[in-house]
């Protein structure tokens, strides 16, 4: 709870840095895209999340797919 979604994707990947991490957030417009790659953040994703968007999410995190940061048009 004291800690933001990017500190703690910086902490998982200090311990292991192979970790596949997604990021949903509400909060997105505060993260630009090249500080969650310095994170350790392969995807973010903004809520509501649809269950397509969270698959491609994890194809892409587990490196089954090619795509930058997932976002949903509205």
């Amino acid at each position: 709870p004291a800690m933001t979604g990017e500190a703690f994707a910086q902490a998982l990947t200090h311990v292991r840095p192979d970790l596949p991490v997604i990021l949903m957030t509400g909060y997105a417009a505060s993260l630009t895209p090249e500080a969650a790659a310095r994170s350790g953040i392969r995807e973010t994703l903004t809520k509501p999340v649809l269950s397509q968007e969270l698959a491609q999410a994890v194809r892409h995190a587990l490196g089954g797919e090619a795509a930058n940061q997932i976002s949903r048009e509205t």
